[in-house]
């Protein structure tokens, strides 16, 4: 497996993900078939993990046939790659507590607590980490287009930063525990544009990476 296998297996992860959230949010009864329900358990839990393996790589690879010293953003963007790594480590416990509790407890509603809710926001905020970093570090030497898309993902990642942090202060606050797709289905007009925004901003960069890589 290289960089560019798996950038291509994360937008398959990444698309799998999004689509089963949202027919979980508009169609819940299609999930009312245990068997289905454990299936996509665990298909959610298997797409989980390719951005893992994105940025293990990204890390290994991106700068490997570079001999010189990096330069300090370089060094930051190479780091960056480790915060996102870890950000999405803990989405992956997220989906594996699902899992677990889907395979044991099926007829009862999991338990959540804080790391179901600083868990998605860590993430988040370490890919726009991840986002910044790539965009200070390669914009005179990627394509306009992926810059452009780097731009858009950045964009992408802080509206999920900022929603996210409104629903950890909800729970800080308030004691109320609500995901980022419940909000889609409560207020469909506002949220679902936004939704969508933010997953076809990081799909987006990662073709055009992956286009790059070519």
């Amino acid at each position: 497996m290289n960089l560019k296998k798996a950038t291509l297996w994360t937008m398959v992860g990444i698309s799998y993900i999004f689509l089963s959230r949202t027919l979980a949010t508009f169609l819940p009864g299609h999930f009312g078939n245990l068997q289905i329900a454990k299936t996509n358990a665990m298909l959610s839990l298997i797409a989980s993990l390719t951005p893992l393996l994105f940025y293990f790589l990204f890390y290994k690879e991106y700068f490997a046939g570079q001999k010189e010293s990096l330069s300090k953003d370089q060094f930051m963007l190479k780091n960056s790659a480790v915060f996102a790594f870890v950000g999405s480590l803990a989405v992956v416990f997220l989906y594996l507590k699902g899992f677990l509790h889907m395979a044991g407890n099926p007829g009862q509603a999991a338990g959540h607590g804080y790391f179901g809710i600083i868990a998605p926001w860590v993430s988040a905020v370490f890919a726009l980490f991840f986002y910044c970093a790539f965009s200070r570090s390669e914009k005179k030497k990627v394509s306009n287009r992926l810059l452009k898309a780097t731009y858009i993902a950045i964009t992408g990642a802080g509206l999920a930063a900022v929603i996210r942090s409104y629903l950890l202060f909800e729970f800080a606050v308030h004691g109320k525990f609500s995901w980022l797709w419940n909000l889609t289905q409560g207020n469909p007009a506002v949220f679902l544009p936004l939704y969508l925004f933010m997953f076809c901003a990081g799909f987006y960069f990662l073709w055009c990476f992956y286009r790059e890589l070519e």
